[in-house]
């Protein structure tokens, strides 16, 4: 019996410590890392169609993992986003990994310091330009899904419009985006 106190004991201990911990984070001030493509069901490959963009750096509260659902609200317009987690095109990330690469404490100018003007500008509108950063073109654009894009040091990384459409976005020796033209 006295085992059964003790580990029901350790196990409230253990619980009341994860709960103070987000109850620590929640009173951090979030941000989104990257621009968020909207859609009817936002995924976190993040489907580059159409141009209605939740932009990085976008102030979020209540951040919050329901299985494979990502869930946050802007705090501008009170909004909540439901964003799907799947497995297979994020092999060896779980929800948890990638709301920790969804959301930011750094806000747009602290995310975007030390980049030209032309790269915030594209960031601002959701497009790649000749000569962006990697840094940059995550900013605009997310990370690339796991599944075809395991390692962000390669020189070529995938993304996709939609559920058919996948492009490439390469990179020069420099690290520097080169569009096909």
């Amino acid at each position: 019996m006295r085992t059964i106190v003790i580990f029901i004991t350790v196990i409230v201990l253990i619980v009341a410590a994860g709960l103070a911990e987000i109850e620590a984070d929640d009173k951090r001030t979030l941000y989104t890392a990257y621009n968020m493509w909207k859609s009817s069901k936002m995924k976190c490959i993040n489907f580059k169609e159409g141009d209605d963009i939740l932009p990085a750096g976008t102030e979020v509260s209540s951040v919050r993992i329901f299985q494979h659902i990502i869930a946050f609200t802007t705090v501008n317009d009170g909004k909540t986003y439901s964003v799907g987690f799947t497995q297979r095109w994020h092999p060896k990330k779980t929800p948890d990994d990638y709301t920790k690469m969804m959301f930011t404490t750094k806000n747009f100018g602290e995310l975007t310091d030390g980049l030209s003007e032309i790269e915030i500008d594209a960031i601002k509108k959701g497009i790649l330009v000749n000569g962006m950063s990697k840094k940059a073109v995550f900013i605009c654009y997310g990370p690339p899904p796991e599944h075809h894009t395991p390692n962000l040091d390669v020189k070529t990384w995938y993304y996709w419009k939609n559920r058919r459409d996948k492009f490439a976005v390469r990179f020069d020796q420099d690290q520097k985006l080169v569009l096909n033209n």
